[in-house]
């Protein structure tokens, strides 16, 4: 994940220049008020395990919740049926 300080500036200055950013394979909840970014992915092997294990639906919820409480969007790709979208968001 993002820690170094020159990935953080190098994200904040493509997006002083309206570059917009996502963060791709988000697997786990992290700080997302600290990464200047549009929006986020959850990661493939996050979503490939929602319909089978309680846990990685919790994580991906909480995710999609952070995101969306400070404006971010999420996109989520391998999500097959409903019910597992509505559970998520």
């Amino acid at each position: 994940m993002l820690t170094s300080p020159d990935q953080l500036e190098s994200l904040a200055a493509m997006r002083a220049k309206k570059i917009r950013v996502a963060i791709d394979d988000v697997i786990a909840p992290v700080a997302l008020a600290d990464i200047p970014a549009d929006g986020i992915k959850l990661g493939r092997s996050l979503v490939a395990r929602l319909s089978a294990d309680t846990h990685a639906l919790e994580e991906a919820a909480e995710i999609v919740r952070a995101a969306k409480t400070i404006g971010r969007t999420v996109t989520a790709v391998g999500i097959e049926d409903e019910l597992t979208w509505r559970r998520v968001v």
